[in-house]
């Protein structure tokens, strides 16, 4: 799990009172029985300084399997290849639940917001009605680890100013709309004899 905060020890240089957000782009409901949602993952500064790293630790603490893709972009431009994203087990540390961590970093800087890849979300199997949270959280290491400057969520913008970075998505699995018809009727129906 160290070399996972490899990229972590440039966000402890500097720190700022700015932070960063992370949107999620894609569906908030789903249909019972859906294997899995994906979501763009954005990432700006709030100063819209340049980023010249990043690091996001993607967290669901009711265990959801979790994958990421690094864009494109991003993978034509980082100063070094970006590490493989994989569980680091923060999560489970904290008291259970799935993590899986993403960074990359430009010397030259992205510009804000910057496009950071696709998240993936195991759906299958969650029962309908129910909802659920995946979030990027800006925990400092000393959760774990004693270092009370490192975010584990954070960028680390052009001017050497550091900003954690936090968001999150919550989507439902709703009931499918032929479920919700008979549902319907049968609320009709009920209601029509009790007035007979």
């Amino acid at each position: 799990m160290k070399k996972c905060f490899a990229l972590l020890a440039a966000f402890a240089m500097t720190s700022s009172a700015m932070a960063g957000m992370v949107e999620f782009n894609g569906p908030t409901e789903i249909l019972p029985g859906t294997a899995s949602v994906q979501y763009q993952v954005t990432i700006s500064s709030e100063g819209n300084a340049a980023i010249a790293a990043y690091n996001a630790l993607f967290g669901s603490e009711e265990g959801l399997g979790l994958s990421f893709m690094h864009a494109q972009g991003i993978l034509d431009t980082a100063s070094l290849p970006p590490a493989a994203p994989a569980d680091q087990g923060v999560y489970n540390a904290l008291g259970g639940g799935t993590d899986i961590q993403a960074g990359a970093n430009n010397f030259g800087g992205w510009a804000s917001p910057l496009l950071i890849g696709t998240l993936t979300v195991d759906t299958s199997g969650l029962a309908e009605g129910s909802s659920h949270t995946v979030q990027v959280s800006p925990m400092r290491e000393s959760d774990l680890f004693g270092d009370p400057s490192v975010f584990l969520s954070a960028i680390q913008n052009a001017t050497g100013g550091q900003e954690p970075l936090a968001g999150s998505v919550t989507f439902r699995v709703v009931p499918e709309p032929a479920t919700l018809l008979l549902l319907g009727i049968g609320g009709l129906v009920a209601a029509r004899r009790r007035f007979a």
